[in-house]
């Protein structure tokens, strides 16, 4: 099975085109994904299950599969590029991108989860095709439907089946190895891209929180501020008042005086 890294390689900056392109791409593989499921959905209502390895319709199955998964794989990198992104060029700057991007990376999540199911629906016809001509082989052989059929044993019934069933086993045997490859790479996807997820939310829940924490030293510093104004105010009309006051005192005071010379 190959292995997937999901290791977010540091970016020095954050740069607009190159986070267009990666999106663009992993959008559109997205909706190519969910196209190629609609057509393997098509496929399984068309009978496939009864359908042998050497059917066209079996073999476009078979194609779409390893498409699909090829491009799963190349949109799961693309993903953990864009993600990447983010790391060094100051999340906050650019919020509605990460937004952007975390819609999209659930979007991606559930193309992923509905190939998987048809991986392993394919799974399960392999593996039944395959029991069912071991069955068939075996009842050819000898008519029997036992391990050691007849008095058979098992190298002697293996020496039964025909050069026609040998091929079909070995290539089911062999789609089927295959199979379970691809899916256990898609749950490794799966696995690492729920690490990305959460560990980028972590970023997103702090710095939400910053915002939130700066939202609200900002709202309390202009309270501060209105409270200071509104009492530089009223120290204004308090001078003012006594000014007035004094102004009057004064004017009296010349008054009197002036009378009293008179």
């Amino acid at each position: 099975m190959s292995s997937v890294s999901y290791t977010i390689t540091k970016a020095t900056a954050f740069h607009q085109a190159n986070y267009t392109r990666l999106y663009n791409v992993v959008n559109s593989n997205t909706q190519k994904i969910n196209g190629n499921v609609d057509k393997m959905n098509d496929l399984m209502s068309d009978g496939l299950s009864s359908c042998d390895s050497t059917s066209p319709n079996w073999k476009q199955f078979q194609h779409l599969l390893n498409t699909t998964g090829q491009t799963v794989k190349n949109t799961a990198d693309h993903v953990k590029k864009l993600q990447g992104m983010f790391v060094d060029a100051g999340v906050a700057d650019h919020l509605p991108e990460k937004t952007e991007t975390e819609q999209l990376t659930t979007q991606f999540e559930k193309a992923l989860n509905s190939f998987n199911y048809y991986q392993k629906e394919a799974a399960n016809i392999e593996r039944r095709h395959i029991a069912e001509t071991k069955q068939r082989c075996m009842q050819q052989g000898g008519g029997g439907d036992g391990d050691h059929a007849h008095g058979y044993t098992q190298e002697q019934q293996q020496l039964l089946i025909n050069q026609t069933d040998v091929g079909e086993l070995q290539q089911r045997e062999s789609e089927l190895l295959a199979l379970e490859e691809s899916i256990m790479d898609v749950n490794q996807i799966f696995k690492d891209l729920q690490i990305l997820v959460a560990d980028q939310g972590e970023v997103l829940d702090r710095i939400e929180d910053n915002i939130t924490e700066t939202a609200v030293k900002v709202e309390s510093g202009n309270e501060q501020l209105q409270g200071a104004v509104e009492k530089q105010k009223s120290s204004r009309k308090k001078k003012l008042f006594c000014f007035v006051i004094v102004a009057v005192v004064l004017a009296v005071l010349t008054i009197v005086i002036a009378v009293s010379f008179i």
